[in-house]
């Protein structure tokens, strides 16, 4: 495990160019910042994701998640009291 002390956007820049892709990403940010759409943004056309790595965003329920249907495939939608996870493969 490498623990980065920064901001989320410094963190991926930095990862950018690993010599292998992540099998699982699990993001929890801050609720209701739309920070979750610009981080999914970024991943979509990374090359820290490949076809089979499972995101996971956890979000507010009432964040709009729509736009995640455009971008990867929703695979799964997990709702509880206050929040969701949202489980997501890169679109093929």
């Amino acid at each position: 495990a490498t623990l980065l002390n920064c901001d989320i956007s410094d963190a991926l820049k930095r990862i950018e160019n690993r010599k292998s892709a992540f099998d699982f990403i699990f993001m929890d940010p801050p609720y209701n910042h739309d920070i979750e759409a610009k981080i999914l943004s970024f991943l979509s056309g990374s090359d820290i994701v490949h076809k089979d790595t499972l995101i996971i965003a956890e979000t507010s329920l009432d964040t709009d998640i729509s736009y995640m249907y455009d971008i990867y495939n929703v695979e799964k939608v997990k709702e509880y009291k206050t929040n969701r996870h949202v489980f997501i493969r890169i679109d093929d």
